[in-house]
């Protein structure tokens, strides 16, 4: 453990954040007030989970050594958002990231784009309650990058998980899969010195593709299905002069077609540790953990085959960088 703790903080000497004009603006983006007008963020993020950084034994403790299919291990991805202050009471927020994850004896490559616009009805407000209430509306998109498997156990383990029929194929393909979402978030807060605290209640609608085929066109599947996910959570910002330290918490339940209600439900929190350089500047590391894999996160991952497989916690690193002008 004290190896895993000490790659991270070099990991995270390296890792440089841009930081906004007040508290509000730092690592996460679930927050009442908006950006002020013509400001600009622009922040990266590396991701990272391996037996180095995995700090809460989570990978190790759920999934040990298996290669099997029945788990999804290491990931390496990075995560890279844009703020814009329209006026001082509308924002414009965009989002890409890329995760690849192990899965068994390949990767799984998922890229994420997310746009939403927030309204914040009371943004100049002096009374103690002074971050007033806003709404996000949004679109996300998941996209899975064409995975074709060629390797013999990989297709055993796959016809074994999607219930083939016992046929010899030279190769098992995911195509044509991914998600998009509608959304919309509520949210107000408080802000008490250096401390700000934000609740929020969201909608998302979701429609899924999903496809698996083969070189046997008989036993080729359509498992696209939708979705709705009901959510709800916190987050607190608390400053200290030149650090800062947050805490995000959501709540997700979901409502399935039928007999996809294996796992219905998905804890996930956040919690960021950082240093504002300057005014423009931080330098920051996190942690992001979720009770139920990517459940809600990456709708399309689940299917009525593989929603036995993905129910395990899970967990990783993220380093970024961020700067505001």
């Amino acid at each position: 453990m004290k190896y895993r703790l000490n790659k991270v903080v070099l990991f995270s000497l390296f890792a440089i954040c841009l930081n906004g004009k007040n508290i509000n603006y730092q690592s996460h983006y679930i927050h009442t007030l908006t950006t002020p007008k013509d400001d600009m963020t622009l922040s990266f993020a590396y991701l990272l989970l391996n037996d180095s950084v995995d700090i809460l034994d989570i990978k190790e403790s759920e999934f040990g050594q298996n290669d099997k299919y029945t788990s999804i291990g290491d990931l390496t991805g990075y995560d890279v958002r844009f703020t814009y202050g329209v006026s001082d009471n509308l924002m414009l927020s965009y989002n890409n990231s890329e995760q690849s994850i192990a899965y068994g004896n390949s990767n799984l490559t998922n890229n994420r784009n997310d746009i939403f616009l927030r309204y914040n009805f009371f943004n100049n407000s002096s009374d103690i309650l002074n971050s007033g209430i806003s709404i996000d509306l949004g679109y996300t998109k998941n996209k899975l990058f064409d995975k074709y498997f060629t390797n013999s156990n990989d297709i055993e383990e796959l016809l074994k998980r999607y219930k083939y029929s016992n046929i010899d194929v030279p190769w098992v393909g995911v195509v044509n899969t991914s998600d998009s979402s509608i959304y919309s978030r509520v949210l107000s807060g408080f802000c008490i010195n250096n401390t700000i605290v934000d609740f929020f209640i969201g909608l998302k609608s979701t429609k899924i593709k999903n496809y698996v085929v083969s070189t046997s066109t008989t036993n080729n599947m359509d498992l696209s299905r939708d979705e709705l996910i009901y959510s709800i959570g916190f987050n607190i910002t608390q400053d200290f002069q030149a650090y800062f330290i947050e805490l995000g918490y959501e709540y997700d339940r979901f409502s399935r077609d039928e007999g996809l209600d294996y796992i219905d439900f998905n804890h996930i929190v956040d919690l960021t540790l950082g240093y504002n350089i300057d005014k423009n500047f931080m330098i920051y590391t996190s942690g992001k953990a979720m009770y139920r894999q990517f459940n809600g996160q990456i709708p399309y991952l689940y299917n009525k085959y593989t929603q036995t497989t993905y129910d395990h916690k899970y967990g990783y690193a993220t380093l970024g960088i961020k700067y505001s002008y």
